[in-house]
């Protein structure tokens, strides 16, 4: 296990809701969220799914996952993570509850070494329940307090493909904005995980198919209006070379 470093001393600031500025909060933001993202994988990858690197095929090889819930400050919700192998994809679920001031549940991959600094993001095919989720990076500069972070924004029984820049992350430690650790750095990156918070209670199901690194430069970036939502989505298309 690559060891943390010390975070003490940095300066925490903001609310229990994760705000990028005073006055944005991330939830408001527009989405770096698209269903539809072309599927064709880069040439290094042979069973084509999805752009970029895989990280995590959920074939079993990769570093295990394990649970975090708010029952570690007293909180009663329950959630559970588990690895398909045959159906290479990772299953997590449970019920968040507000009782004892809890409110979430959350999952993180074992603490290993990445170097992603050839990359510029993250894209996921998960397929949620409406419920929009928080995915998660941890870095060895920060160690396990601070995770960077960013929306999952789920249709209900729908699989989509979901791209966060490395950029929009936000450095949050027990909900908020630690403005010190500046941005994310992906050649520190030790540790991935997903959480369901922000008052979202009740039972939920979260599945993913796979998780990869993406290089913006492999891709034509184009963005196209979602009415419905009144944001901007970001879709990678993939670019000849």
């Amino acid at each position: 296990m690559i060891p943390k470093r010390q975070s003490s001393g940095i300066e925490v600031t903001g609310s229990d809701s994760i705000r990028p500025s005073a006055a944005t909060p991330i939830s408001e933001r527009k989405n770096s969220v698209v269903s539809g993202m072309n599927s064709q994988q880069e040439s290094s990858s042979a069973d084509n799914r999805g752009p970029g690197i895989p990280l995590f095929d959920f074939s079993g090889a990769e570093p295990s996952w394990y649970i975090v819930n708010d029952n570690v400050m007293g909180g009663v919700s329950k959630s559970s993570v588990f690895v398909d192998p045959e159906l290479q994809r990772l299953s997590f679920s449970g019920a968040v509850s507000l009782e004892n001031n809890g409110g979430f549940a959350s999952t993180r991959s074992q603490w290993t070494g990445y170097d992603l600094s050839a990359f510029d993001g993250i894209a996921l095919r998960v397929r949620g329940d409406g419920n929009t989720y928080r995915f998660r990076v941890r870095t060895e500069e920060t160690g396990f307090g601070i995770a960077y972070t960013g929306l999952l924004k789920t249709e209900a029984g729908t699989w989509q493909e979901i791209y966060i820049p490395f950029s929009e992350m936000v450095p949050l430690y027990r909900g908020f904005v630690v403005n010190a650790a500046g941005p994310l750095d992906p050649q520190s990156i030790r540790s991935f995980g997903l959480m369901l918070a922000d008052k979202q209670q009740g039972e939920f199901s979260l599945d993913v198919d796979w998780i990869n690194a993406v290089a913006e430069s492999k891709y034509e970036i184009r963005y196209a209006s979602n009415t419905a939502e009144n944001d901007q989505r970001l879709d990678l298309a993939y670019a000849d070379g």
